[in-house]
């Protein structure tokens, strides 16, 4: 099996991917704790993990969240 890419774009790829979901994810989690959490006193506060987890399982779920005009 011929590689079409070599293993630095690879990895470089990935590293664009994880930086790219922590850029989403983290302003997520900003919004949940700064906004929902004193509203609402059953939520709990959500760590950059949990968020970023949340956005994965999303993804893989094929989850689109779109807003009606």
């Amino acid at each position: 099996m011929k590689l079409t890419h070599d293993p630095s774009f690879i990895v470089m790829y990935i590293l664009m991917q994880v930086a790219l979901q922590f850029a989403v994810s983290y302003p997520i989690m900003l919004l949940w704790n700064g906004c929902l959490v004193p509203a609402v006193e059953v939520l709990t506060e959500l760590s950059w993990l949990q968020t970023f987890g949340i956005l994965v399982m999303l993804g893989l779920f094929n989850v689109k969240i779109t807003v009606e005009k």
